[in-house]
């Protein structure tokens, strides 16, 4: 998970494994696996493996002796290698995630600006909307409050999608449980190349030990023009939902089938939601406000139920406090307009 929420690494911290390999004609003895782990503000931790013996032509999979579990949200790099008593080290790989406060995924746009979107898979198709999604382990419960999605740039304005959460029961078996949904939207101009969030109709538990799939529907189109762009990740697990008939007499396809895709690393995301517990405060009331538009271009309209005093907080994708500012009225504008493109 290249996008992974503090609590889930808190209760499933990382393990890191390899497979050492010796090519060569000597057993390497004492081989180890090396591991370094740097937060971006360049406080590293190193882990290794217990030592093996690695005879010629023997290929064993090590891991290290302690997790890592991370105690903040932001950029992690890992760096892996290998020494053994003859050979002083290989090559270093170096792998990088981001512990979120909130998000879950398993894409590579980092920047969360459609910059690492390769590529793609169509949603609407002339003989039915497809469904497209990524699998998530739970591992700590959580509440899941919507789920965020990349519209490729090959897309048209004009055709509609929804999210939508399912429950794996079986991961063994692609048969997913519609659990919960959102209302349709209608694609806009400015969706073309960007991320969107939709909001579930009804916020849905998730339970720890339980398997989902964070999806997007489409809808029947005379022209393939709803794409959700990608980023290859090997360690993703995406699905299809093919709601067109078999075009074969022999095919054993039927709409509503669900295939794997493969390691695609859809940009598709599921967030949890977060509600802090009030301390000392008495007579609450449950503000009500409208934000549009949304997405947005960073210039945005909050309109407020009555004239009061509120502190507005913006908070960027890693659950950093990135604008605050106090407001007055019913009808605020806010310019973010100099802030990068990404989720906040």
């Amino acid at each position: 998970f290249t996008f992974y929420p503090f609590t889930q690494a808190s209760a499933q911290p990382y393990r890191f494994e390899g497979v050492l390999s010796n090519q060569g004609v000597n057993t390497q003895d004492n081989s180890v696996l090396h591991v370094n782990v740097m937060d971006e503000s360049g406080i590293s931790q190193d882990f290794i493996s217990n030592p093996i013996a690695v005879s010629s032509g023997i290929n064993d999979t090590v891991a290290t002796a302690t997790n890592f579990t991370p105690d903040q949200t932001g950029a992690y790099n890992f760096s892996y290698w290998a020494t053994s008593d003859s050979f002083p080290t290989t090559d270093t790989t170096v792998m990088s995630a981001i512990v979120t406060d909130t998000v879950y995924g398993v894409d590579y746009d980092w920047a969360s600006d459609g910059a690492n979107a390769q590529g793609g898979y169509f949603l609407g198709k002339p003989c039915g909307g497809q469904v497209l999604g990524n699998v998530f382990d739970i591992y700590a419960d959580a509440t899941v409050t919507s789920i965020s999605f990349h519209v490729s740039a090959s897309s048209a304005v004009g055709n509609d999608v929804k999210v939508q959460l399912y429950d794996i029961d079986d991961p063994s078996v692609i048969d997913p449980i519609l659990k919960e949904e959102s209302d349709p939207y209608t694609l806009q101009a400015s969706d073309i190349d960007s991320w969107i969030t939709l909001k579930l109709l009804n916020p849905f538990p998730v339970t720890a030990g339980i398997a989902y799939l964070a999806a997007v529907k489409g809808t029947i189109s005379l022209q393939d023009t709803t794409m959700i762009s990608s980023s290859s990740n090997e360690n993703s697990s995406s699905w299809l939902q093919d709601n067109c008939v078999a075009t074969t007499a022999t095919s054993t396809h039927v709409p509503g089938d669900w295939y794997s895709i493969g390691a695609d690393g859809l940009l598709i995301r599921l967030n949890f939601g977060v509600i802090p517990a009030p301390s000392g405060i008495n007579n609450i009331k449950q503000s009500q406000f409208n934000l549009y538009p949304n997405p947005t271009d960073g210039v945005f309209v909050i309109e407020l139920e009555e004239n009061s005093k509120y502190e507005l907080t913006v908070i960027d994708i890693l659950g950093k406090t990135v604008y605050n500012s106090s407001i007055n009225d019913m009808n605020t504008t806010i310019d973010l307009s100099g802030f990068e493109q990404g989720v906040y």
